[in-house]
């Protein structure tokens, strides 16, 4: 049961010097337990609140203590929730039921919670309100042998040719003219997928294109690399990667997304990717690479695994 000394206060009316304090204390735990540095695409958090344009909870104690904090935002319907930090299950309990009884929440149309790490009992108080959870997997490995060419075969890891698949099967670097052709494939490759998915809650066009924007525009996943987002075709797009480098000044890359056509899966092409998306980041200098994989998606798992790739941390995601 809840603790009655925790309560919550909406945080647009807190001082900035607390607010601000607890945005640095969760910026070096993601640099230093992620390898993202966020203060960048965060900078623009604090101005909002302080304009009363973004929502969210702090949780106090009998002392007036700050025992958690919560921040969300409703775009296009859906009401996403980008942050919840609390390390005792009734702070978390009491923060949840904050932000599911706020204006925001009732009046959207769908939910999503990307929120870094496991806090006590969160999946259990979301899948109790209705809401599907898991853990995300947050995957890191080291590219210090990523740069030196493609494998050969009979050796560990993949077997790739420097420029194409096959003859049919062109590698290319990212055109700004690419966003509606991923947005396509990704909205293909995700159709059936049956694990939960942190964007494009709707599942239409419109949100996959946003999304797609998000990634390719704007520095929220990190500063897009172009050297190592790449598009496979073959008769129309075929696959694509996107990488991005969240920490430039200690040489972190992030796979920030990677789908294959369903019509081209099987065939080794997501392995040629990510092996391609490596490899170009290496050659950038970045020393090591990010990205974050369901726990239920064992084939992309079993993927990451024989590419060096090990976890972590973890993050849970839940939507409805």
């Amino acid at each position: 049961m809840r603790a009655a000394a925790v309560l919550c206060d909406d945080w647009r009316n807190a001082r900035a010097v607390e607010t601000c304090a607890l945005l640095e204390a969760e910026g070096r735990v993601w640099r230093r337990d992620l390898g993202w540095d966020v203060r960048r695409s965060w900078s623009v958090i604090e101005p909002a609140r302080a304009a009363g344009a973004l929502p969210g909870f702090i949780a106090r104690d009998g002392s007036d203590r700050v025992v958690g904090w919560t921040w969300f935002l409703q775009h296009r319907g859906a009401l996403q929730v980008a942050a919840l930090v609390a390390d005792q299950r009734e702070v978390v309990e009491t923060l949840v039921e904050a932000v599911l009884a706020s204006e925001q929440a009732r009046a959207s149309t769908a939910q999503v919670w990307s929120v870094r790490g496991t806090p006590p009992s969160l999946a259990e108080t979301l899948t109790a309100s209705g809401l599907r959870a898991e853990p995300y997997l947050y995957l890191t490995a080291d590219l210090a042998a990523a740069g030196k060419g493609p494998k050969v075969q009979g050796s560990k890891g993949p077997t790739v040719h420097p420029r194409t698949l096959a003859p049919a099967h062109v590698i290319r670097e990212w055109r700004a003219s690419d966003q509606p052709l991923a947005a396509r494939l990704l909205a293909d490759a995700y159709r059936s997928a049956d694990h939960i998915r942190a964007f494009a809650p709707d599942g239409s066009h419109e949100s996959w294109q946003a999304y797609v924007r998000t990634l390719v525009e704007t520095d929220g996943c990190g500063e897009l690399l172009s050297s190592a987002t790449l598009v496979a075709e073959h008769d129309g797009p075929a696959g694509a990667v996107v990488t991005t480098t969240i920490d430039r000044e200690h040489g972190v890359a992030h796979l920030a997304q990677i789908a294959v056509s369903p019509r081209m899966q099987g065939q080794g092409l997501a392995r040629t990717l990510l092996h391609r998306a490596m490899t170009a980041s290496a050659r950038e200098g970045l020393g090591s690479m990010t990205l974050l994989v369901s726990s239920r998606n064992t084939p992309a798992q079993r993927l990451y695994a024989h590419h060096g790739f090990r976890q972590t941390a973890e993050f849970t995601i839940a939507a409805t």
